[in-house]
């Protein structure tokens, strides 16, 4: 899993000039270590590339627990996990 998250974050990183990256997560039920991991090197990697990284549709009880466990929220704020992409989009594409 790792391998295709990395594999898909970069092809959208290497668009002309991303300025914002949503990651619609409703099929994310659960995290391991390995998967919190890459999810911390995106958020780093969008960090040093001045990318706005959002999360939208995070559903699973589960997952935001692992979150909260893994220290995502604390590299990602909170207030960048929306409930929908429309959401995420609105909020922060003047921020971006």
């Amino acid at each position: 899993m790792r391998r295709i998250f990395r594999r898909h974050a970069e092809r959208a990183e290497s668009f002309a000039k991303t300025l914002l990256l949503v990651l619609e997560a409703s099929g994310i039920l659960e995290l391991d270590f390995t998967a919190a991991q890459a999810l911390l090197d995106v958020i780093e990697e969008c960090r040093q590339r001045q990318v706005t990284l959002a999360i939208a549709r995070l559903e699973s009880t589960r997952a935001q627990e692992a979150f909260t466990r893994f220290g995502i929220y604390g590299a990602l704020p909170k207030d960048h996990v929306f409930r929908s992409v429309d959401e995420a989009i609105k909020s922060l594409a003047g921020k971006a």
